[in-house]
């Protein structure tokens, strides 16, 4: 389906931007059959992904590279915010994060509404429920029945986000720990890219990327729908290539260069230097992602 088929508005409530007309689900399911995978080949969706998906060292080095900061970001979110062990991954894919944290003695689980995904994640010997996770919030037993919900790079994918974020709410124990990862959209760096360099606004992704956040948007989601946020990280400004002149958007090798030198920058730092650098640039708003941490107040 063509981005021109859709406007991106404001959500009136919390401030989010997101795609007019949300598109149906048939249409999303269609576009992962059909399209989504090819793009990820070609490097114009999920180059984590792709990455893994060339197994070999590509995919070794992106999983140490993983393991050593977002793995280990999580992990640290968990010791300090975390109430117990008990952890679900919504969205978890083939449940590599799952595994890691299993290793670390969570009680992990999964939900994962891809098939494929999940049946490998099950096959791994990871318990996974196949299918929507606002039907799973609702099933017998499952409210506050858990310490810590994972979303990394999820919510921004759902059709309903305030839905998602109220079914964290219902299963998470009191002051049980919410992490979410997604993109930071319409971020200053990139309008600045876009308006020095005349590109377009190449981080809309249509129909699969459906709410694009920044800090201020997904914090005032998750204040007003039952959390308080603790802790707010980013990661490296990829933005910053572009200004410099190192054109990633419409060159695949020069993008593969710049993931390269970004991942030698976050290597050569502690992790705590590197999260006190990533904490600044949350707190300016700049970053490729959002990294919050929220717990569950307490209801009156």
């Amino acid at each position: 389906m063509s981005e021109k088929e859709y406007d991106i508005v404001r959500q009136d409530e919390y401030g989010f931007r997101r795609l007019s007309p949300v598109p149906s689900n048939s249409a999303i399911e269609e576009f992962y059959d059909e399209q989504y995978y090819d793009l990820v080949q070609e490097g114009k969706r999920g180059p984590d992904i792709g990455r893994l998906m060339k197994g070999g060292a590509p995919a070794e080095e992106q999983r140490s590279w993983q393991e050593a900061t977002l793995y280990a970001d999580v992990c640290d979110s968990l010791a300090r915010h975390a109430p117990g062990k008990r952890v679900l991954e919504v969205g978890c894919g083939t449940g590599d994060l799952l595994l890691h944290l299993r290793d670390l003695d969570h009680e992990v689980s999964g939900v994962e509404i891809a098939k494929a995904a999940a049946e490998f994640a099950s096959a791994r010997d990871l318990s996974v429920h196949h299918g929507s996770f606002e039907d799973y919030a609702q099933q017998d037993g499952m409210q506050e029945s858990l310490d810590a919900v994972l979303l990394m790079n999820v919510l921004e994918q759902t059709r309903d986000p305030i839905d998602v974020i109220r079914s964290c709410e219902r299963v998470l124990a009191p002051g049980g720990a919410l992490i979410i990862r997604s993109g930071n959209e319409f971020n200053a760096l990139q309008q600045a890219a876009c308006e020095s360099l005349q590109k377009r606004q190449w981080w809309v992704s249509t129909p699969d990327q459906i709410n694009y956040f920044s800090f201020d948007s997904l914090s005032s989601l998750l204040e007003g729908e039952g959390f308080e946020v603790a802790d707010s990280r980013s990661d490296f400004p990829m933005e910053m290539f572009l200004l410099m002149g190192y054109d990633y958007i419409d060159t695949p090798d020069v993008g593969k260069e710049c993931h390269e030198r970004r991942v030698k920058f976050e290597m050569s730092l502690s992790p705590e230097t590197r999260r006190h650098i990533y904490r600044s640039f949350a707190a300016a708003g700049i970053g490729r992602c959002v990294f919050l941490v929220a717990t569950k107040k307490a209801r009156l």
